[in-house]
């Protein structure tokens, strides 16, 4: 196939993804349409997925998903970012101070903060792009999945103030709601381990292939109920927030009137759980342990001390 029929192709392909809903397509009108095989089909994805956007960082991610084609990342789809909790309540501080006119600021509330961590309504739907990020080291991972050889990645643990190098055998590649998943064999440990892909910040290909290893890959939900610390929180039954979550281990409704639960959640990164009800707006409740409880407020300050 000629360059340009490819570029072609693979535009056309943006365009028809970018433009469906949640960037989904069926691969068989795609195959049709484009009046393509199937390792062209493929061909145009791989192509979509170099593109970067090298002034903020964000890729394009083009790939199968059973039938349908699906498109991810920043580079590609012109959607807001969601803020994090801590930018969020910057931003939700930088709005109330200024002199803005009633309508630019409800405009900018409802397209950029998470209802509840501002003045914005708490029902109103915001307008915001999927959470999940695949890192700058996506492409570089992909590829040594595809060609079978051994990487040393700097990778950061949430609990490890350094990023330190893993010399790992890629696996596979996986994603929840919030987050990407590198599933690869620890050489050094002589066991799995899976690496959040925005932790990543460094690839380096060895001259090694992989080797062989007898592994039974686990979901990141059972990886949770494994190795996560047992947090129980309480919130409205009617809360959007734990139907996200991988990690519940038990949901009791409480008595009364005001239609409340108690969750037991699985939690490997406290930051994540302090974000989930920083977001909440106050609906969210950390119950237990005492520790997670002292560990929140000192997260809270920390993020007013640096606002």
């Amino acid at each position: 196939m000629a360059h340009n029929d490819r570029v072609t192709g693979a535009l056309w392909l943006l365009e028809a993804l970018t433009a469906a809903p949640e960037q989904r397509i069926d691969a068989a009108y795609a195959k049709q349409t484009l009046a393509c095989t199937d390792e062209e089909l493929d061909g145009y994805l791989s192509l979509l997925s170099t593109l970067a956007d090298r002034t903020g960082g964000g890729r394009t991610i083009a790939y199968r998903d059973g039938s349908a084609l699906v498109l991810e990342g920043n580079a590609a789809c012109m959607k807001p970012l969601r803020l994090t909790a801590g930018e969020g309540m910057a931003l939700a501080h930088v709005l109330s101070s200024l002199n803005l006119d009633h309508n630019l600021a409800d405009r900018l509330e409802r397209a950029l903060l998470v209802p509840g961590s501002g003045n914005a309504s708490t029902n109103t739907k915001p307008l915001l792009a999927n959470t999940r990020s695949f890192g700058t080291c996506y492409q570089q991972l992909s590829e040594a999945l595809t060609d079978g050889v051994r990487c040393r990645i700097t990778y950061r643990a949430q609990t490890e103030r350094e990023p330190t190098v893993r010399t790992i055998d890629p696996l596979s590649i996986e994603t929840s709601d919030d987050n990407a998943y590198l599933l690869a064999w620890n050489v050094e440990k002589h066991a799995t381990r899976r690496y959040r892909l925005d932790r990543v910040s460094a690839v380096e290909l060895t001259d090694d292939s992989v080797e062989r290893h007898q592994v039974i890959p686990d979901t990141v939900a059972s990886s949770l109920s494994t190795t996560g610390t047992t947090a129980t929180v309480e919130c409205s039954v009617d809360s959007d927030a734990p139907t996200r979550w991988l990690g519940i281990r038990r949901v009791e409704q409480m008595p009364g009137a005001d239609a409340r639960q108690r969750i037991m959640v699985q939690v490997s990164t406290p930051a994540w759980l302090f974000d989930e009800v920083l977001a909440a707006g106050g609906d969210l409740v950390i119950v237990a342990p005492a520790e997670l409880r002292g560990q929140f407020i000192a997260y809270v300050q920390k993020l007013r001390d640096t606002r």
